[in-house]
């Protein structure tokens, strides 16, 4: 999650990635991002786009699709 200056692309002024997946694999298993300045969920090889949140919704709902044993705090 980075601070960005906000913009047309970045209207919220975050620029975020919340990711889960296999090393050494194309797509991830669970990733939120806005990469691109769309925010978009990605579920494997599925792209979906959607509305933004707030980085704390977010955020618990990545965590809550992690398997249980990947919900440890870090």
């Amino acid at each position: 999650m980075l601070t960005v200056p906000e913009s047309e692309k970045f209207p919220e002024g975050v620029k975020y990635a919340f990711h889960y997946g296999v090393a050494g694999t194309e797509d991830p298993i669970i990733r939120f991002d806005n990469h691109h300045g769309i925010h978009e969920l990605h579920l494997g090889s599925k792209l979906f786009e959607g509305e933004y949140p707030g980085l704390q919704m977010l955020y618990r709902t990545w965590r809550a699709a992690l398997p249980f044993d990947k919900r440890e705090d870090w």
